[in-house]
This record gives C-alpha cells, structure tokens and sequence, in this order.
C-alpha cells in the first residue's frame, strides 16, 4: 500500500485530512517518499510528512514573505502535529511542470532571472527567521566529495577532481555575505505553465 513516509497509509492520511480540514478527499495520490498530491473539496494542495517542526513556521513565515515580495512560490498553509516527531503539512498546489533539459538550456537567461528574483526576494529576510545554518565548503569538502569518490560515473567523477582543484576558492566562499536561499534551487523545482514560470517549490532544506 501506498505511503508517506512509510508511515501513513493513504486511507489513514485522507481520514487525517478530513478531520483537520472538514472536507472530503476525492483523490489521494503519492507523489515520492514523504510527499502526496490531494484533491479536496477547495481545490488541489500538496501534502508532506516533515519533521523538526521548530524550523516550520519559519519556513511557512518566508514563503508567506516570498509572496508578499511577488515572488511566485507554494505557500505552507497548514502545520499538523501529528506524534512527538512529525508534523503533516498542507502546501498550496503550484500548477505546471519542469522543463524538459534542453528546454532548460535554451531558456537560461529566464531560469536565471528567476533565481536572481527569489534570492532577492530571500535577501531580504536576513536576521528574521531561525532556520538552520549551513557551510557551503564543509559541505562540499566533508559530504560531498567523499560521496563522489564512490561515483562509477565518469563525469561525476571529474566534478570530483574539479572541486578538489578549486578547493580554496570553495574556502573563499566564506567571505560572502550570508543570506538566506533556496538550497535545492534546479529546475525541477522551478514550474513552467504556459510557457510562464509559474512558481518554485521544495523548500525543505
């Protein structure tokens, strides 16, 4: 049966939903681990089992900001605590799809404006939420490298060799001003309808 998390089965989560909602599910679908698509009465929404709740209204508090800056995103609407560990969280659905890669490529100036856009739009939140810190060269030195050295592909492996080479620029990175941002910021998460960009989603991390 399908889950979330593995956790829920989706007859629980529609019975869940309905009781913090009071309205009916007519479509329940799993979309990747964690994450679920429902079709309520209201309309289309996403849906998310997510944990560290202390980090969620901060999250809800930028996207709602985002908006406000006219940044178009997916909106945290509602957090559900649902045992000491879980929260089940109830996003506005952003209509689109990704663009394909080659679409992607011959489209770059847009993608890069868009990015530029949001991060704008997160420059300005500095100091007004606590969200969790993180070191970019630790990251990439400590995590990632490591992982690609397990890589059997050819091309992961010279991203490794790459970014052992410009190892102190990566530490020159520190220097920069600190702002919020979108961690996971690719088009996958960057929706197209129309051929307008319709919004970005998956602000997880």
């Amino acid at each position: 049966m399908l889950s979330l998390e593995g956790v829920y089965s989706l007859p629980e989560l529609s019975r869940m939903i309905t009781h913090y909602t009071g309205q009916s599910v007519t479509q329940l679908a799993g979309i990747r681990p964690g994450v679920g698509q429902a079709q309520l009465v209201s309309g289309m929404y996403v849906l998310k089992v997510r944990q560290h709740r202390s980090h969620l209204v901060d999250e809800q508090q930028v996207l709602e900001s985002l908006g406000t800056f006219g940044v178009p995103v997916e909106r945290l609407l509602h957090i559900w605590p649902v045992d000491t560990d879980r929260a089940l969280c109830l996003y506005s659905h952003v209509g689109g799809e990704p663009l394909a890669l080659d679409a992607a490529l011959s489209r770059s100036a847009v993608l890069g404006r868009q990015i530029g856009v949001l991060h704008r739009g997160l420059a300005t939140m500095v100091g007004k939420t606590d969200v969790p810190v993180g070191k970019l060269p630790e990251a990439i030195i400590d995590s990632v490298v490591p992982a690609l050295a397990h890589a059997g592909s050819p091309l992961l492996m010279v991203l490794k060799e790459q970014l052992l080479a410009h190892e102190d620029a990566l530490w020159d990175l520190q220097g920069l001003p600190r702002q919020l941002i979108h961690r996971d910021a690719h088009i996958g998460n960057m929706l197209f309808q129309d051929d307008m960009f319709a919004g970005w989603v998956d602000f997880d991390l």
